[in-house]
C-alpha cells in the first residue's frame, strides 16, 4: 500500500531545498519512522474517509426526507388543484344557470307589466301620482256606493 500512494515518505539520502532549489544530502529516516508516519498518514486518511462517508450518509437522509416530505405537500397541493378546478367548474355552471333565471324573470316581468296595463281612451292623462290617488278615491267611492247601495 506503500508504493500506492505518492505523499507517502520515501527513504532517500538526498532532499531539495525549496529556497534554494539545490539538492542537498541530509540523513535519511530511519525505516521505523518512515512506518510510523506512513501508519499515521493510513490511519487519517482513513478516519477522513470514515467522517466524509458518515457525513454523506447523514446528508443523503436528511435530502430523502425532505424530498419525501416536498412529494408529499406535492400530491396534496394536486389534490387542492383538482377541487378547486371541480369548484371553478361548478361556480361557472352555477352563474350561467343564474343568468338563464335572470333572463326569464325579466322577461316575465316584462310580460307581467305588459299584461297589467290598462288603457283608458277619453280621459286626459294625468301625472302618475295624482292618477294613482284618483284612481283609489274612485275605488273607495265606489266601494262606498256600492256598501250602500246593498245596505
Amino acid at each position: 500500500m506503500a508504493s500506492k500512494n505518492p505523499k507517502r515518505l520515501r527513504s532517500e539520502t538526498s532532499s531539495t531545498d525549496m529556497k534554494t532549489g539545490r539538492v542537498s544530502d541530509i540523513a535519511a529516516p530511519s525505516p521505523q519512522l518512515i512506518q510510523l508516519i506512513n501508519q499515521r498518514f493510513d490511519e487519517q486518511a482513513e478516519h477522513i474517509s470514515s467522517s466524509m462517508r458518515d457525513a454523506e450518509a447523514r446528508i443523503l437522509v436528511v435530502l430523502n426526507d425532505k424530498l419525501s416530505g416536498m412529494a408529499t405537500e406535492l400530491a396534496q397541493m394536486a389534490q387542492r388543484v383538482q377541487q378547486l378546478e371541480s369548484d371553478v367548474s361548478d361556480v361557472q355552471a352555477l352563474k350561467e344557470h343564474v343568468a338563464s333565471l335572470e333572463a326569464k324573470l325579466a322577461a316575465k316581468i316584462d310580460h307581467d307589466a305588459n299584461a297589467n296595463v290598462l288603457r283608458m281612451h277619453g280621459i286626459p292623462q294625468q301625472e302618475a301620482r295624482e292618477t294613482k290617488e284618483n284612481c283609489l278615491q274612485q275605488l273607495v267611492l265606489t266601494d262606498e256606493t256600492r256598501s250602500n247601495h246593498y245596505a
